[in-house]
């Protein structure tokens, strides 16, 4: 017997079988890496890391290196919005509604995550910079396991989660199944100022929200021969949710009040359905593989919230609204088919197939007033009406070539057919729209030796509306202040470079990004009625350039550390009239490390230390100012690493405090919010069982890929 470390690719030649010796099993394994580094992604290994035992995919996503958590999205560092896929399949949800899928995800559960800033035209060019894929876990050939999982966590209250992760694989069936129950309870502090010509509004908004999100998902694939796998898989999630808001406006200069009180109470149901049936057809020995997806997502959401205000002057108060009713059917279907097809050759490989995809959004938007004896008046000129269809046929070719033992190249080109049609019902209003895109991407990779690699790539990406934004409809939080869609919204496209130097465990990236007519959150103020309206414009042309360096430090058996620093120049400019003139340039400065020590010589007992610190400095429109967090960790095995205990704690010292600034027709805005899910201490336990010596059967084959946009 032989035992090989094998740190990366290595040709093991030819492997001699003697006849007379009976062969019990020839084990080939490989001890991974916690990053690891591809032509055109980073692949974040999460078995390997303490995210593994987080709770949810949110808090794995939080953990991962190079992705932050802003409060309401996940972003790369450096670069803007993303899309999600789990498994290669983009996820239709976006906003809330994506981040409540997310909770409804075991960490337990996922295998990997991998950052694709300038994905393949292989994959939909949705998403300006970038794709996140979640990998789940799936059983390795011949065996079974179970992993148990418990989360209990702590901060101005308690929540937890409970799961349960299962995979089978043997003969021609591989079978997996999660079941997920995550609980939330959580306060936050939302802090808005306006100020105004003629006196300062300062909004202070305190929020309790409880929530529920039951989840259960299963995969199973059947082998039918050694040419055709069949397989598919089904989730549904669950969130059920009560929020409590206290809205408390304090305003300078106004003789005839000088506070608003809005208390508001939010009840929200929804449910996600994904189904999906794929089969694989392995034409050949050499490669050629014709793959078939077909997908199904609906997505249904019933937020229903009523508030009152109270208008005081001096402790008494001078006035008082009607008790007033928002209610919102909210439906989402996705239907879509792709084909694929990896056809290599003896020099060269190619991927070519098409997908085509069918979006249909149906809002209806009620606002009722009470009366007197609490009985709902409509409101027809505050209510709407409003679908949205989005229809989209892409092709796309990729080819990869090793040009030698050194460069290595690939190029692909990917075809956007998109039909948009938007109508509001209420307002007898209806925006079409419809344009052929095409979406090019280039790879280019040089190998010196075994330990340096330079590489470049390019990629055309496009950002689509989200669906809600796209409503005209008027969502009020308080008599002054409401939400609302813009129904003239278009995509923007963004051009993605990069340039990559990776020295053993040194990587080195620099990135520019160039962006024209970008839409973006604006807060539009109204300095007679003192409205402030919230809504989307396409009002920004911006360019961005990115110094991000990571390294890995394992030189030391006991200690690990994985370092990041970024340095990043933007500048973003608008002339739009609705908010005036913007020049808004500068730096911004984001550091972390991550530190991981082994206490026991077989690691069954590790302390882990993070801390990130980002300096003050130009973040899109507006300017931020610095903060930092510092997270602890402690993780113990028993049982021959059965079982997994980690007692942990985010931002122990609360200084994860962003405050943004900016202005509206020169009129200053800040804003700053905190909440539980930035500070806590949670416990987590898993206990893992299995079987990986059910038989020695043959080899077998699995396969997948599709969602992202909604709230």
């Amino acid at each position: 017997m032989k035992n090989l470390d094998v740190n990366e690719d290595i040709d093991l030649g030819e492997i001699k079988i003697y006849p007379t010796k009976e062969l019990e099993q020839v084990l080939v394994t490989g001890n991974k890496k916690l990053i690891e580094r591809k032509i055109d992604r980073m692949v974040f290994n999460v078995e390997k890391s303490f995210a593994s035992s987080s709770g949810t995919a949110l808090d794995v996503l939080k953990k991962t290196p190079k992705l932050k958590f802003d409060g309401s999205n996940i972003k790369i560092i450096g670069k803007n919005s993303v899309k999600i896929m789990i498994d290669n399949r983009i996820v239709e949800l976006s906003g809330e509604s994506l981040i409540n899928y997310l909770q409804s995800i075991s960490s337990e559960a996922i295998k990997s995550i991998e950052i694709i800033t300038n994905p393949p035209s292989k994959y939909e060019a949705e998403g300006n910079s970038g794709l996140i894929n979640i990998l789940l876990k799936k059983a390795k050939k011949d065996s079974w396991n179970l992993s148990l999982q418990e989360n209990l966590k702590q901060s101005h209250h308690t929540s937890s989660g409970q799961g349960a992760d299962f995979n089978f694989n043997k003969n021609k069936i591989s079978v997996s199944a999660n079941i997920f129950n995550n609980f939330t309870f959580s306060d936050f502090t939302n802090k808005i100022n306006y100020y105004y010509p003629d006196g300062l509004w300062y909004n202070k908004f305190n929020g309790t929200d409880k929530s529920r999100k039951p989840s259960f998902r299963t995969n199973f694939d059947y082998k039918l021969n050694n040419h055709i796998t069949l397989g598919g898989n089904y989730s549904y999630s669950q969130s059920n949710f009560i929020g409590k808001r206290n809205s408390l406006v304090d305003i300078e200069g106004n003789k005839s009040y000088n506070i608003i009180h809005t208390p508001t109470l939010i009840k929200e149901n929804s449910q996600i359905h994904i189904a999906n049936f794929h089969t694989q057809y392995k034409i050949d020995s050499i490669g050629r593989l014709l793959n078939l997806d077909i997908n199904y997502i609906s997505f249904n959401n019933e937020p229903r919230s009523m508030f009152h205000s109270n208008y005081i002057l001096h402790d008494q108060i001078v006035d008082e609204t009607d008790v007033a009713k928002n209610y919102l059917d909210q439906k989402l279907e996705n239907y879509s088919t792709s084909l694929d097809m990896e056809h290599p050759f003896s020099n060269i490989k190619f991927n070519y197939g098409g997908k085509i995809s069918f979006n249909h959004v149906d809002n209806k938007y009620s606002y009722y007033i009470l009366n007197i004896e609490n009985v709902p008046i409509p409101d027809t000129i505050n209510s709407n009406h409003f679908t949205y269809q989005e229809n989209i046929e892409s092709l796309y070719v990729n080819t990869s070539k090793e040009i030698n033992a050194k460069w290595k190249a690939q190029l692909g080109l990917r075809m956007e057919v998109s039909q948009v049609k938007g109508i509001s019902k209420t307002l007898q209003q209806i925006n079409k729209n419809s344009y052929i895109k095409f979406f090019p991407t280039a790879y280019l990779s040089y190998t010196m030796d075994e330990e340096n690699v330079i590489s470049l790539n390019y990629g055309r990406r496009i950002h689509r509306p989200k669906f809600s934004v796209l409503n005209p409809f008027k969502q009020y939080l308080t008599p002054n202040s409401y939400i609302t869609g813009n129904p003239d919204l278009k995509p923007y496209y963004t051009h993605n470079f990069e340039l990559n130097y990776e020295y053993k465990d040194l990587s080195v990236s620099l990135s520019y990004s160039r962006v024209k007519n970008e839409y973006t959150d604006v807060t539009l103020l109204n300095t007679i009625d003192k409205t402030q309206v919230s809504t989307q414009l396409n009002a920004v042309n911006s360019s961005t350039s990115n110094l991000d360096i990571f390294y890995l430090f394992s030189e030391i058996p006991w200690w690990e550390s994985n370092n990041e620093m970024n340095l990043q120049y933007s500048e973003y400019k608008s002339d739009n009239p609705q908010i005036g003139k913007i020049r808004n340039m500068g730096w911004l400065f984001y550091f972390s490390t991550d530190n991981s020590f082994y206490l026991h010589k077989n690691k069954n007992f590790i302390f882990n230390i993070k801390w990130i610190y980002s300096g003050k400095g130009v973040d899109e429109i507006s300017k931020i100012n610095s903060y930092q967090s510092i997270d602890l960790a402690f993780r113990m095995f028993f049982l021959q690493k059965k079982l997994q205990i980690t007692i942990s704690g985010e931002d122990i010292f609360q200084t994860n405090k962003p405050k943004y600034t900016d202005f509206t027709n020169s009129i200053k805005q800040t804003y700053s919010w905190y909440g539980d899910t930035n500070h806590f201490f949670q416990i987590s336990i898993v206990y893992k069982l299995g079987n990986n010596k059910l038989n020695l059967g043959k080899r077998k084959l699995g396969n997948e890929e599709e969602k992202e946009r909604i709230n």
